[in-house]
């Protein structure tokens, strides 16, 4: 039997067609987003989520980090977090230095402990796996729409940038490979960092107060 190529062509129909190479979009959210956002949290019906949602704002850590962190990560009497290898991008061992308002919120968390997990699932011995169904909730709450989680990092970064601290010390607080690894850390520099993460705590610490009194008696 004859076989047949009907469908066979010889050119490629997409050669000399440029990819399009679409640039990475940023976003970050500005004072009176970050109030309706901080607004919004204080409203969530589960508050372990929401707890998550203000860690990463108030760390500009990455999702995964947050979400999978153990309480063995954390020595809150030094004001540090010490992120294993294994959890960071770059498979470094971190030093992250802990704003007041971190501590405040980890302590409050730590009262009511029921897992080795700061976040703990639903299935036992595994940490909080999804919050896009609640991201989802809060960003509708908070009039952000499309606003991705991911932008939490990106907000955390762009106020420290325009708060005029260096890169360098920005890269640090973030865990970027790029310039300086803050592995080892030495006593000043890690002073200078710690300092560095209570600007945008004390930015946020403001928001919350300010969405505290715009609330309404009951």
């Amino acid at each position: 039997m004859e076989q047949t190529n009907k469908c066979k062509r010889s050119d490629n129909p997409i050669k000399g067609i440029e990819k399009d190479n679409e640039s990475k979009r940023y976003r970050w959210l500005n004072e009176t987003e970050l109030q309706r956002l901080w607004a919004a949290l204080g409203e969530h019906d589960n508050q372990s989520v929401a707890n998550a949602i203000r860690l990463l704002l108030l760390t500009g850590s990455r999702r995964n980090e947050v979400l999978h962190a153990t309480w063995d990560q954390f020595d809150l009497s030094k004001g540090i977090w010490i992120k294993p290898a294994h959890a960071t991008k770059h498979q470094k061992m971190e030093y992250l230095p802990l704003s007041s308002q971190a501590l405040e919120l980890l302590r409050g968390m730590k009262e009511d402990r029921s897992s080795d997990f700061l976040f703990p699932g639903k299935i036992p011995g595994k940490p909080l796996q999804d919050i896009k169904k609640a991201w989802a909730a809060l960003c509708e709450r908070a009039n952000l729409p499309g606003f991705r989680i991911n932008g939490l990092r990106e907000t955390y970064a762009s106020h420290l940038v325009a708060s005029g601290l260096s890169f360098s010390v920005i890269d640090n607080l973030l865990g970027y490979s790029r310039r300086l690894s803050i592995i080892p850390l030495v006593p000043l520099t890690f002073e200078r960092l710690k300092q560095a993460t209570e600007v945008f705590s004390n930015e946020i610490e403001k928001i919350a107060s300010n969405t505290s009194s715009n609330q309404e008696p009951i």
